[in-house]
């Protein structure tokens, strides 16, 4: 029998009036990790109307979006969350102003890497910075120290997945 994947946009603490979801206080972060694994990992192969994350990756846009509009609610390129912005978002990202700052990596990847790997337990990044020396790509990240994770974020354009009590709540 096949479960359905549990994803952490299934569990807001709440829900507003106007149906902002409020997630706890890792959950922005893992949407970021979600968001910016996706959109680091593209390569032209992902089919976002077809792909096995497609609903997981498009809440993430949307979360993303519905953040970035309360933190910054002057800017009219936030004030669109409806599905056709998303999809569109989700369909071609590189051509999109909402994701810039995913694409500004200070270490970026080689563009032909020889290998992939994983980076987990993975502070601000010195072994990446290392593999990728030797010609790897990163596919996967895992930090659980916030400050950590924003240093590597600043550093990679891509949040850690961090030690999530909801996910793990909603997988136990």
């Amino acid at each position: 029998m096949k479960t359905k994947g549990i994803n952490i946009s299934d569990f807001p603490e709440q829900t507003t009036e106007d149906g902002v979801k409020v997630y706890g206080p890792t959950s922005y972060e893992t949407q970021v990790a979600i968001l910016s694994h996706y959109l680091h990992t593209l390569d032209g192969k992902h089919d976002i109307a077809s792909g096995e994350k497609r609903y997981e990756i498009l809440e993430a846009i949307r979360d993303y979006i519905e953040y970035k509009h309360q933190q910054d609610k002057k800017n009219p390129k936030w004030d669109d969350v409806s599905n056709e912005t998303v999809m569109k978002a989700a369909e071609s990202p590189l051509e999109n102003d909402l994701f810039a700052e995913f694409f500004n990596v200070t270490f970026p990847a080689p563009k032909n890497p020889k290998f992939t790997f994983i980076d987990l337990f993975a502070g601000i990044g010195g072994f990446r910075i290392a593999m990728q020396e030797l010609g790897g790509k990163c596919v996967y990240s895992s930090e659980f120290d916030a400050q950590a994770q924003r240093t590597y974020f600043a550093n990679y354009a891509e949040m850690p997945f961090g030690d999530n009590p909801l996910r793990l709540k909603a997988t136990a």
